[in-house]
């Protein structure tokens, strides 16, 4: 009889030469590996490489998965991801984002195929940012990040939430169109218009 209930579920993916990982899967929408869940604004994701490469929190509340795990997952099959955002009132939308596969520790777990606006990107962290230190300042979290880009237009901040202004030039500033990892208040959005998010969940699945 196979395992039909959302649970936490030892796994070993091909190459991964250490004792087995825990992870929860939801097996009542089809299987998939949660690999992030936020919803509880007490639980700090402002945290270093380490922390992020091994993963933290609480399967069965909120956590990240550890990106060595994700890499090994993602790199042994064709996987996909999707992402499930509540809002403050409650509303949830779910959204497909096609293939998804992040690189080795080696590449700084550079996501390959997965988020607009951020493939190519590495993965960034206080503590291990590349040329992102402003963006993972900005945002109080962990991401692929970008380049800070400045934007002189107008831009209407009730709408596009991934923006800050830059006291410097007066301009709006961006580095990113999604950022789930962010300070809970303040710094969680999604596609950089979706805002106010209570809860979010991050899941891949084999594409076949």
């Amino acid at each position: 009889m196979g395992f039909r209930e959302d649970n936490v579920y030892e796994i070993s993916p091909v190459g991964w030469n250490r004792p087995n990982v825990n992870v929860y899967c939801d097996m009542r929408s089809g299987g998939w590996t949660v690999i992030q869940r936020r919803s509880d604004p007490n639980v700090n994701f402002y945290r270093g490489w380490s922390n992020y490469k091994a993963g933290f929190g609480d399967k069965r509340g909120d956590f990240w998965l550890g990106n060595d795990v994700i890499h090994y997952v993602t790199s042994q099959d064709a996987y996909i991801l999707q992402v499930d955002i509540t809002s403050v009132d409650n509303n949830m939308s779910r959204y497909d984002m096609g293939p998804f596969l992040i690189g080795p520790e080696s590449k700084n777990y550079r996501l390959e195929y997965g988020l607009n606006g951020s493939v190519g990107n590495p993965f960034s962290t206080y503590d291990h940012y590349g040329d992102a230190w402003s963006c993972v300042k900005l945002h109080e979290g962990a991401w692929w990040y970008g380049d800070m880009r400045s934007h002189c237009s107008t831009v209407d901040e009730e709408v596009a939430c991934n923006y800050a202004n830059d006291d410097v030039t007066g301009c709006y500033v961006t580095c990113t169109n999604n950022n789930l990892n962010g300070k809970f208040d303040t710094s969680l959005f999604w596609n950089g218009t979706i805002c106010n998010i209570r809860k979010t969940e991050m899941k891949i699945l084999p594409s076949w």
